[in-house]
């Protein structure tokens, strides 16, 4: 498999800091969903923009989602088996509570936006979700000590029948922090990829069998923060991220596309990125990979959508 960059444009950069964005097709329509604050840190509230557009080049803001006492962060799509567009996100309260809540709403075209309602424990963070047949996936980390970021963490599988609530299936044996991640299932078999930032930094990736409860983890041969993973026509895997460079000029975090199976890793694509960057947004048409991230290379953070030709190798 091969990949290259037919096009690349900044969408956004409305606030003072624009990132963590995902994106979508929905009813013949593209939505991007993006966090807008003044500061990539969690210490003052984080605002969830809704972007439209019908051709993916013209964009336009349609809502706009907060609350005064939460950091929103990590927006991500799902469209739900029900035929409407779930939101779901990461809610940090501003206050000395220390409080971390999954939290999901829900539309009917993409405009206006259900109230936010709780779909996990206090404490655990949702980070990707998919949803296989009748049930829904998703990969979820917390901290052992609320609040505190420098105790261990630890990372889990949690399923829910409607999309709702997640309940845990697993927990997964390993320490240190694991954090983001992102699933896919393939003839009955779950993959995991998971982000670490202890020990050797060194991307973690997991197979199981139905019903997911025992796994077999190895290690990616680099750092990957803000995995996502979208499948070809012929299930093929491609998986963007985050990806730590180090050289003799110094250390480098670029938006990276890789193929992967079985283990082995093809880098396809390294994006026009740098510095604060990342968390790819993935939706496939055919031959055509649109990437939704998010780059800080003109020292401002811009939410950039990037239109990537697949060539089958």
């Amino acid at each position: 498999m091969k990949a290259y960059l037919k096009s690349n444009k900044k969408i956004w950069d409305f606030a003072p800091h624009n990132a963590f964005p995902d994106i979508i097709r929905f009813q013949n329509q593209w939505f991007v969903c993006l966090r807008e604050a003044s500061l990539h840190s969690d210490t003052e509230p984080g605002m969830i923009r809704i972007l439209q557009s019908h051709d993916a080049i013209n964009w336009h803001a349609v809502a706009l989602l907060h609350d005064k006492e939460f950091d929103l962060r990590d927006p991500k799509f799902l469209i739900h088996n029900d035929g409407s567009l779930m939101l779901y996100v990461c809610a940090l309260s501003l206050n000395s509570k220390k409080r971390m809540l999954s939290l999901s709403c829900r539309s009917l075209e993409g405009r206006i936006f259900s109230p936010f309602f709780l779909i996990a424990e206090e404490g655990e963070w949702l980070w990707r979700i998919i949803q296989e047949e009748k049930s829904f996936y998703a990969a979820s980390y917390r901290f052992s000590v609320p609040g505190d970021r420098y105790k261990p963490w630890s990372a889990s599988l949690h399923t829910s029948s409607e999309g709702k609530f997640f309940k845990k299936v697993v927990d997964w044996p390993f320490k240190g922090r694991p954090s983001e991640a992102c699933l896919y299932i393939l003839k009955d078999q779950m993959t995991v990829f998971i982000r670490q930032d202890r020990e050797d930094r060194k991307l973690l990736v997991g197979t199981s069998s139905y019903p997911y409860e025992d796994w077999h983890f190895e290690k990616a041969p680099f750092y990957l923060a803000s995995p996502n993973v979208v499948l070809t026509e012929e299930n093929k895997a491609i998986i963007g991220g985050r990806l730590l460079q180090i050289n003799p000029y110094g250390i480098f975090e670029k938006t990276t596309l890789f193929e992967y199976e079985n283990n082995k890793w093809n880098r396809l694509l390294v994006l026009p990125s740098f510095g604060d960057s990342g968390y790819p947004g993935l939706v496939l048409m055919g031959n055509r990979l649109f990437v939704c991230y998010y780059s800080s290379q003109l020292k401002k953070s811009a939410i950039y959508l990037a239109e990537v030709e697949i060539e089958k190798g």
